[in-house]
């Protein structure tokens, strides 16, 4: 049995966020990536918060999300979507990544795609890795450029996640894109 003092337990009882990891991209590059070991354990949940645009000659454009370097078969995915007024579902199954909508290039200046991805015990060796991952796209130039989606994401791997990255879909991401990542208790 482990034992917690009365401190500990008002902390981690108190939801607070601890950055892990920030950057923001001074130029248009390939990717933002934690590199190896950039993620610390310690925390309950894991929490990647991203405002992405791509250099895609496109009004929706994609990204793309992997952990531990890893590009194997092992990235599973379902979706509920709105496109303007149009509901969908989808799912990818042993995919090489995550995706999700940003902006791209052709979008009306100043938009972006945000991206909140939360994985609860990303720390943990049991089970594998699930998560949700609530992403949404808004370009005011068209209704049906409006993208809302929300996704439930599993990684077939039982390691903790000490590394994330971010890749354009398409081209590369635009300088200004960002990723914060936090550590919940």
């Amino acid at each position: 049995m482990t034992l917690v003092s009365t401190a500990a337990k008002a902390a981690a009882s108190s939801g607070a966020l601890t950055q892990l990891f920030t950057s923001t991209l001074g130029a248009n590059t390939a990717s933002i990536d934690t590199g190896a070991g950039g993620i610390a354990a310690g925390f309950s949940v894991l929490e990647a918060w991203m405002v992405l645009r791509t250099t895609e000659a496109a009004v929706n454009s994609s990204a793309r999300i992997t952990v531990n370097n890893d590009s194997g078969a092992n990235y599973d995915r379902q979706t509920i979507s709105g496109s303007g007024v149009t509901a969908a579902a989808g799912n990818a199954l042993a995919a090489a990544f995550w995706q999700v909508q940003v902006a791209g290039a052709t979008a009306t200046a100043g938009e972006v795609g945000i991206v909140v991805l939360t994985i609860p015990f990303y720390a943990a060796t049991t089970f594998r890795k699930q998560g949700s991952v609530l992403n949404m796209e808004n370009d005011d130039a068209a209704a049906a450029n409006q993208q809302a989606n929300a996704l439930a994401v599993q990684w077939r791997n039982t390691a903790a996640i000490t590394r994330l990255a971010v890749t354009a879909g398409s081209g590369v991401l635009l300088a200004g894109s960002s990723l914060v990542i936090y550590g919940r208790t």
